[in-house]
């Protein structure tokens, strides 16, 4: 009788031994895949572009098929997505690892919010799936910064001064100014005059446009290191342009405030992009001093007249 209740016990045992065997087998193949979504930084300026990188690891695909990758929306939640990856596979003895990635950029400033994305793994013996999910990861989309620019001053508060007068300052003032006045005009009557025309209303908008591109090459002046009134010239000639053809006025218009009311009507989503790039390029040369290369230069004006060329074939209409 005392040999038959250890016989019993051993059997409760085993069992117990074996089942949580199989649950820590179970948990492991059930952990081993691993499922990420990262973005190489959380803060970028408007227009800037950030890499998302989705990642599925140490997929057993003797086990499992891949029902479903990852689905990401061209635009989601003030974002949108500039250049699609391919799906790259590593394979790892009989783990594979997937992993895509997306460059994403924003025009709209703000803390926003990159969603969950799902996948789905398809179990070929009981051909059951189970759904992965990633985290959300925030993004904050900031103004242009302008801290850091020579030209820049912040705004203080105001200041309550005694009110004074030294007429001897006044007039030294004065006399300062004419003298800077008369040397500035000076200086701009021996400058080289490369002003872009205005608009010529007896030729189309982007035939007027071309053609002063043309005329602003011409002028050498990316040869003569002339960055940054080459850039200034440019851009106000696609300004000029797209103000015509939209029969919009944004002469008083910051950047920003351009690209806000010109979103969405270039007519192709990559030449708008590109563009927008392009403004914030010239932002770069113009306050930065930024000297761009020579490749960046050449694909300036090519980014120009591709941006004139798709508005005006959005706009026109036989």
């Amino acid at each position: 009788m005392m040999q038959t209740g250890k016989q019993i016990i051993s059997t409760i045992l085993y069992k117990h031994l074996l089942t949580c065997l199989l649950l820590c087998a179970c948990y492991f193949n059930a952990s081993a895949q691993k499922i990420s979504a990262t973005i190489n930084r959380d803060k970028i300026l408007i227009g800037e572009q950030v890499t998302l990188e989705l990642k599925a690891d140490d997929i057993d695909l003797t086990k499992y098929n891949l029902k479903q990758w990852f689905i990401v929306a061209d635009t989601f939640n003030h974002v949108e997505v500039a250049q699609r990856g391919v799906i790259d596979t590593i394979k790892i003895g009989t783990n594979t690892g997937f992993v895509q990635k997306f460059q994403l950029t924003s025009f709209d400033s703000g803390y926003w919010q990159i969603p969950i994305f799902f996948i789905a793994l398809e179990d070929k013996q009981s051909l059951s799936t189970t759904t992965f999910n990633t985290t959300a990861l925030p993004l904050a989309v900031l103004p242009v910064n302008v801290t850091n620019l020579k030209d820049y001053h912040d705004i203080k508060d105001i200041e309550i001064v005694t009110q004074t007068y030294n007429w001897k300052w006044i007039v030294a003032g004065v006399i300062a100014f004419l003298i800077v006045l008369f040397a500035v005009l000076w200086l701009l009557s021996k400058k080289k005059n490369v002003v872009a025309k205005p608009f010529n209303n007896q030729a189309p908008p982007h035939t007027w446009a071309m053609e002063q591109i043309e005329k602003l090459l011409q002028q050498q002046l990316l040869e003569q290191q002339q960055f940054k009134l080459f850039y200034a010239e440019l851009i106000q000639i696609c300004r000029s342009f797209s103000d015509a053809e939209l029969k919009i006025n944004t002469a008083a218009k910051t950047t920003d405030e351009y690209i806000l009311l010109i979103k969405g009507r270039v007519g192709n989503e990559t030449v708008q992009l590109q563009y927008f790039q392009l403004l914030r390029l010239c932002n770069a040369v113009k306050f930065a001093k930024y000297n761009p290369a020579s490749a960046q230069n050449v694909e300036a004006v090519e980014i120009a007249k591709s941006f004139i060329h798709t508005l005006h074939q959005f706009q026109f209409k036989p």
